[in-house]
């Protein structure tokens, strides 16, 4: 009994540390995140002050000043705050926790995380191909698949930013093969320069990047194994890895 209940706990703890870390690495890419959040709503906030301007005017303005302005005016307003309402939405889609397991679109969760990378790779001249499977449907957890890929494409950032490529690609690529999804994540930075290449899934293990701390491949890992009931390899292609 005692040792019974020695292994429940040792159980408990492992568990209890694997969320903590997965909450870790979420807190670790939310400042950049949200750096990246208020760099993109900066622009549309500065436009939607000057439309308010421009709209305070209009009340000055003759009846007919107004009535060939005023539509335009609101209508771009609209449309900036829609974009800013887009954006938010996107970053509140990814942190929200998956609780059961739902229908969704693959590729839109790719989506998301090439949109909740931009504010990064838009800085860059960092191109990312990608061929998917747009009317793909499953049954799990989105959040999950998102942030698998925000962590497999953010590294592949990483290592061509850090490479100084000359020019940087990342393809994403998705195949059905025996009833099962194989999303494929490439890059041209040269390839992974560790042995064995899978160690780099080992979580803490490996050495942190210049920009990183080395948990991420970790995390993504437990989230194929765990949340998509996946396995995730790693391989060395032509022009970088796979």
């Amino acid at each position: 009994l005692a040792l019974g209940n020695r292994t429940y706990l040792l159980r408990c703890e492992r568990e209890i540390s694997e969320r903590m870390l997965m909450e870790h690495s979420k807190f670790l890419s939310v400042g950049q995140m949200l750096s990246g959040v208020v760099h993109q709503l900066k622009r549309p906030v500065i436009h939607a002050g000057t439309r308010l301007v421009t709209l305070e005017a209009l009340l000055e303005a003759s009846p007919a000043r107004r009535e060939t302005a005023l539509p335009q005016a609101v209508a771009e307003l609209r449309r900036t705050i829609s974009f800013m309402s887009r954006t938010i939405e996107n970053v509140y889609r990814f942190y929200a926790q998956d609780r059961e397991k739902v229908a969704f679109r693959p590729a839109d969760q790719i989506e998301l995380a090439l949109t909740l990378l931009k504010p990064m790779t838009a800085r860059s001249p960092l191109r990312i191909d990608r061929d998917l499977l747009p009317d793909l449907v499953l049954q799990g957890y989105p959040n999950a698949l998102a942030h698998v890929l925000l962590i497999l494409i953010e590294n592949a950032a990483i290592v061509l930013r850090e490479r100084a490529i000359a020019a940087p690609l990342i393809r994403i690529v998705m195949q059905l093969e025996d009833d099962a999804l194989h999303v494929t994540v490439a890059d041209n930075a040269g390839g992974i320069r560790g042995q064995p290449i899978e160690s780099i899934f080992d979580p803490i293990t490996r050495p942190a990047s210049k920009s990183g701390l080395g948990i991420g491949l970790g995390l993504a890992r437990r989230l194929v194994e765990t949340k998509l009931d996946g396995r995730i390899f790693a391989r060395n292609g032509v022009d970088g890895a796979e």
